[in-house]
């Protein structure tokens, strides 16, 4: 679209940050409008309008101060008018355009990364990244809530030397397939994990090898506090193995019955009705 002044270009332009995507791919516009410059309009636009756009200023020679402020507002290059210019604009806008891109791609990036910081500094689980040696390279801090030890005392310690030694046969296999085939997930196993005041959590772990592409090939595990559902498991174990003590040298006979068939007689039962 071609627009002839600031006004009319101000009419074109929505409001927001994507409308403009279907209207133009970089604005070009000469500093030097009737009635106003570019700085007003610049400052409309892209600091008002919040206008995600990519914009290159045509300048006269000797605008060097009014380039400084297109700059300082948001511009992205500028051409100085002479008589070849023409021959250079193709070339500035394209790489306004992809300069451009490039900021929105890190941009994004940069958001994506902070979201998903914000998910594992926030989860209730532990997120350890285990390396190819055995070391622990990142522990997020749930870590310290959990298990006592900060990511700066945990960070550079093997990992088996965290684990419950009865636990490291299951652990160190699966790590061992995880690491050879990144990108399958392994099986769900529970795990003992030492706390920092000596004692040991149980933990549901499940692992999933990454590609070393950008790093070495390593292991996330997602570990998730189970001690205090295992507690209560012993608990109820614990007594219902008195109850059934207690049941078994009754000298009353027992029996449970669900329906016709019994369920459970005691020995005093048997010996009552002669079985």
């Amino acid at each position: 679209k071609i627009a002839r002044s600031a006004e009319e270009i101000l009419s074109i332009m929505p409001h927001g940050s994507n409308g403009f995507k279907d209207i133009c791919d970089v604005l070009l516009v000469d500093y030097h409008l009737p009635s106003t410059n570019a700085a007003k309009l610049l400052k409309e636009l892209l600091e008002i309008r919040h206008l995600d756009l990519p914009v290159v200023v045509l300048a006269e020679t000797g605008d060097k101060d009014s380039v400084t402020q297109a700059f300082r507002l948001g511009a992205m290059d500028y051409v100085v008018k002479h008589p070849a210019y023409l021959h250079q604009l193709v070339g500035v806008l394209e790489n306004a355009f992809h300069r451009k891109q490039l900021v929105r791609e890190k941009q994004a990036l940069k958001a994506s990364e902070e979201y998903f910081r914000s998910l594992i500094e926030n989860t209730t689980d532990i997120i350890m990244v285990v390396d190819e040696s055995g070391s622990i390279s990142y522990a997020s801090p749930s870590y310290e809530r959990i298990l006592g030890f900060s990511a700066q005392e945990i960070v550079h310690t093997r990992v088996d030397t965290v684990i419950h030694p009865d636990d490291l046969g299951p652990v160190l296999g699966t790590f061992k397939t995880l690491i050879s085939d990144p990108g399958i997930t392994g099986p769900t196993i529970e795990i003992r994990i030492s706390h920092k005041d000596g004692s040991y959590r149980y933990m549901e772990s499940v692992g999933k090898g990454i590609d070393g592409a950008s790093a070495k090939p390593s292991v996330v595990f997602n570990m998730r506090d189970i001690t205090q559902r295992k507690e209560t498991e012993k608990t109820l174990f614990e007594s219902e193995e008195r109850y059934r003590t207690a049941i078994e040298h009754s000298n009353d006979g027992v029996a449970l019955v669900r329906g016709d068939p019994h369920i459970y007689v005691n020995l005093r039962f048997l010996d009552m009705f002669g079985y």
